[in-house]
């Protein structure tokens, strides 16, 4: 995608939209780790511990795909501010589209979750 003047704030405001909903999302998947052994044997204690190892290597994929995004989000303020935008621009922006990025997203879970 080009970025240019034009879509610059609607680019970086579903960016920031996606890395926000990505750190709830981590947020609560690290609630998940440490569930307890299903019983008291051997097995069951090591699978525990095996499976929130792949937890946490799983989080950390995420969370650094999240970094990215947020960088990306940074760069196109400064982008954004080099076309003569302001921060009180930007925020206003994002404040106005807000609701229609959220009902984006609504649209799209709705629709993954019909095609289940």
């Amino acid at each position: 995608m080009q970025i240019d003047q034009d879509n610059v704030l609607g680019v970086r405001h579903a960016l920031q939209f996606q890395a926000d909903q990505m750190q709830v999302a981590l947020f609560d998947a690290r609630k998940a780790v440490d569930q307890p052994p299903c019983g008291a044997d051997p097995v069951s204690i090591e699978a525990a511990q095996a499976f929130d190892e792949k937890i946490l290597q799983i989080i950390a994929v995420h969370e650094a795909h999240r970094l990215e995004i947020v960088g990306a989000v940074d760069r196109l303020r400064d982008a954004a501010l080099e076309y003569g935008y302001t921060d009180q621009d930007i925020e206003n922006s994002f404040a106005r589209e807000l609701p229609g990025i959220q009902q984006r997203h609504a649209d799209a879970l709705a629709a993954r979750a019909a095609s289940a």
